[in-house]
């Protein structure tokens, strides 16, 4: 007989030779109970494998006791009908006392604010997220700090029927005429800045883009003068190569004196141009 046998056959003597939960007690059907069991009983002690048997004994006796009552009755809640399972309770109404302390059905959740006539999903509290911040931060979901409009209108200015873009009542142009002059119906002139004024002026140094810009400001487009050579209609402006502070770029000579250009048509410009550059060769 090994040493756990023998340990076994001590419990056995001291517990009148049997075992209330497997019968007669023998190392296979111990580790049927529980395999970490039969691991401990090799290990341990006679006087420890009495205590480790007599609580095995206790727990299996409340196991039996407790299905024999779960068996038998019901739970204690008018119209319930589920097993037993703690404290006449059913699992479900156990649970239930246990989180909130009674058995009576839950109450339902809200679908809408609390508030009057809000009608939005809550999200705290009964509230929905815009009165849960109200009563959060100044103790009452109908506290107000100032009067919002529930919609937009028309412009408030005379003639206008744009949409207003706030609870001032005006549009976005007559706002900002407010804004900047104090009358919405101001309407100043525009300031075109020519000449030397304009932060822009080159003076002397102007391209020849720039030059022909100044011909069209100062003077107008050519297509309001009679070609020069032909009388027909002119379309260009053509410089007369009579400048000596002329200058040079990518499309030809030109000058910063708008007093060298006269109107032409295409063909007088280009034949002009050409017999210039022949006799300058």
């Amino acid at each position: 007989m090994t040493m756990s046998r023998k340990l076994v056959a001590a419990v056995l003597r001291r517990d009148g030779g049997r075992c209330v939960i497997a019968g007669p007690l023998c190392l296979e059907r111990v580790s049927n109970i529980h395999s970490k069991l039969a691991a401990a009983i090799i290990e341990t002690t006679p006087k420890k494998l009495t205590t480790v048997l007599r609580g095995l004994t206790l727990n299996q006796g409340l196991v039996d006791r407790r299905a024999a009552m779960q068996s038998t009755q019901s739970c204690e809640v008018a119209g319930c009908e589920r097993p037993y399972r703690a404290k006449g309770l059913c699992n479900m109404h156990w649970q239930r006392r246990a989180k909130s302390g009674s058995t009576a059905d839950p109450v339902p959740r809200p679908t809408e604010c609390s508030v009057p006539d809000c009608q939005t999903k809550p999200f705290g509290r009964g509230f929905c997220l815009k009165h849960y911040a109200r009563w959060y931060r100044h103790g009452s979901p109908l506290h107000v700090d100032r009067e919002y409009r529930q919609s937009r209108g028309e412009c408030t200015a005379d003639g206008c029927s744009n949409i207003d873009s706030g609870p001032h009542g005006y549009c976005q142009k007559h706002h900002t005429r407010i804004t900047r002059h104090g009358d919405a119906l101001f309407v100043g002139k525009p300031k075109v800045r020519i000449g030397e004024e304009n932060s822009s002026w080159t003076g002397v140094n102007a391209s020849y883009a720039a030059v022909h810009q100044r011909l069209r400001v100062q003077r107008g487009s050519a297509r309001n003068y009679a070609c020069t050579d032909c009388n027909g209609t002119a379309l260009h402006w053509s410089y007369d190569h009579a400048d000596k502070n002329s200058r040079e770029s990518e499309y030809g000579v030109y000058s910063c004196d708008l007093s060298h250009y006269v109107p032409r048509c295409v063909r007088c410009h280009k034949r002009f141009d050409m017999e210039f550059r022949a006799v300058a060769k």
